[in-house]
């Protein structure tokens, strides 16, 4: 991992449960050494605690179990990752059927910085070289509901990104598509709590 970062327990453990969810679907895409690359390095960081915490839920999914949908506070981060021509990367998601950014909550013990790495590489591929702090965000505009009926207020923190690694994958658990777009051809319908952080960059830009 470059950047310098210093990664914590919570990000491999997170990581190995991402690489055991997409092992089976890129084997048939024959894209599978990446992946045994990848843990290879979490099994010589972390030996003895890897079989005990390979299928671990995450806190979300935990914290769901006892309170059902009730309205939480949700921390995480996101990415606005941006390529040579600076045109924002979207994912379409599948639970909305929405265009959001690369981003997701915290698990416990996780910096907010080790959130964005991770989540980066979850639902795209990419690992960045940098991450530029753009904001924090939250308050009502930040209230979602999901589609199964989970409701969030979101406190995100977002980065910006335009120097990475690695090669454009997206979650097929979670996501149907990637794409580059150009800021003024976003596409029509994006993901709510993305919207508000889109919105705000590009007023930010044009100020």
């Amino acid at each position: 991992m470059k950047a310098g970062y210093e990664l914590s327990e919570p990000f491999f453990t997170k990581s190995v449960n991402c690489l055991e969810k997409h092992i089976s679907h890129q084997i048939a895409r024959n894209d599978v050494f990446s992946y045994v690359d990848f843990l290879k390095k979490i099994i010589l960081s972390y030996p003895q605690k890897l079989y005990k915490e390979v299928f671990t839920l995450g806190y979300i999914m935990n914290l769901r179990k006892k309170i059902g949908t009730d309205p939480i506070i949700m921390v995480g981060a996101c990415v606005l990752i941006f390529n040579e021509r600076g045109e924002l990367l979207m994912q379409h998601r599948i639970d909305n059927n929405c265009w959001g950014l690369a981003g997701g909550s915290m698990e416990l013990g996780e910096t907010l910085e080790e959130v964005a790495i991770r989540e980066m590489f979850e639902e795209t591929g990419l690992t960045p070289n940098n991450l530029t702090l753009f904001g924090i965000f939250s308050g009502e505009e930040f209230y979602y509901q999901y589609p199964h009926g989970d409701e969030v207020y979101n406190v995100s923190t977002a980065y910006i990104c335009d120097d990475y690694d690695g090669e454009l994958r997206f979650d097929p658990e979670e996501a149907d598509d990637l794409q580059f777009f150009s800021l003024d051809a976003l596409p029509e319908h994006i993901s709510p709590p993305d919207k508000v952080v889109i919105r705000k960059y590009l007023a930010h830009i044009t100020n």
